[in-house]
C-alpha cells in the first residue's frame, strides 16, 4: 500500500491506495537468449536451437515471433499450437557464411498462458564469418600466420 497527497492552494488531501495479487511463478525457461555461432567459414552454416520449457501449472499457447533476417533464419520451430506442462519445444536458429564480416541480429519470442500473460523474450544472434577454406583470403591469412611464427621462433635462437 502506498498513498498519493493532492495539493491545491493551502490544502491537502492524502488518499491511500491499496493493491493486492497473486504472483504466478516462471512460464517457462527460453535458453539460449543469448546465441553466439562463433566463426563460421564462408559458404557453410551453423543451426543452435533456443529451447522452450513450460514451468508453469498450465499449457502455452499461441506462439508467435521468432522471425530474423538474413544472414540468419528460424529454420523450423516444434511449438505448435500447444506446450503442454513440463513439455519442452524448439525454435531452430541458422546463420549462413556469406562474408567474412560480423553479423548480428534480434528477435523477440512470446507465447500466452491460461490466464493471458503473455511474456516476452528477446533472443540475440551474434556470429563472425570467415574466409572460405582455399579462398584467397584463407590462404593469405595462413601466410602472415605462418610467417608470424617464423618471426617469433627466429628470435629465440
Amino acid at each position: 500500500s502506498t498513498s498519493v497527497s493532492f495539493s491545491r492552494t493551502g490544502e491537502f488531501q492524502n488518499s491511500p491506495l491499496s493493491f493486492t495479487g497473486t504472483g504466478i511463478g516462471t512460464l517457462a525457461q527460453v535458453s539460449p537468449v543469448q546465441i553466439a555461432f562463433g566463426d563460421v567459414a564462408g559458404g557453410t552454416n551453423m543451426t543452435v536451437p533456443v529451447v522452450i520449457t513450460n514451468t508453469s501449472e498450465a499449457p502455452l499457447t499461441n506462439f508467435v515471433g521468432g522471425g530474423v533476417a538474413s544472414p540468419f533464419a528460424l529454420v523450423s520451430d516444434t511449438c505448435g499450437a500447444s506446450l503442454a506442462v513440463g513439455s519442452s519445444c524448439q525454435y531452430n536458429y541458422r546463420f549462413t557464411s556469406s562474408s567474412p564480416s560480423p553479423a548480428s541480429a534480434q528477435t523477440l519470442l512470446s507465447f500466452t498462458n491460461s490466464s493471458g500473460i503473455q511474456p516476452t523474450y528477446q533472443i540475440s544472434l551474434y556470429a563472425n564469418g570467415a574466409p572460405e577454406p582455399g579462398s584467397l583470403a584463407a590462404g593469405l591469412a595462413s601466410l602472415r600466420a605462418l610467417a608470424l611464427v617464423r618471426r617469433r621462433s627466429a628470435r629465440r635462437w
